[in-house]
């Protein structure tokens, strides 16, 4: 896609918005506040997992998994709790410290 000047335009460009608050709600109700997440779990969640054949767990387990996942697919600690929104790394440590994977030491021929 090009603009009016025959310059490449990535798809999303025009969705940036310049006053972008990052603090802002990602996903919001049609009137824009936020989302009860009773209501969520009970219209859009379960029938979400239904269609995709998985088993029934609450949305907040995706946040466990994408930490997991990460860790496992050689993510640092420090950039596993920016992702999450920690300060720190203490409670990613604490909580995901074990599927850190470990080196294993080479066999001594001693």
């Amino acid at each position: 896609m090009t603009n009016r000047h025959g310059q490449k335009r990535l798809k999303l460009q025009g969705r940036f918005n310049p006053a972008f608050n990052p603090d802002a709600l990602v996903f919001t109700t049609t009137k824009g506040t936020a989302i009860d997440d009773h209501n969520f779990s009970q219209r859009i969640w379960r029938s979400v997992l239904t269609q995709a054949g998985i088993l029934h767990r609450p949305p907040y387990t995706c946040r466990h998994s994408m930490a997991s996942y990460a860790i496992d697919q050689g993510a640092s600690l420090p950039d596993v709790a920016y992702l999450m929104g920690h300060r720190n790394t203490a409670m990613v440590s604490k909580v995901y410290g074990h599927t850190v994977k470990r080196p294993k030491l080479p066999r001594l021929g001693l």
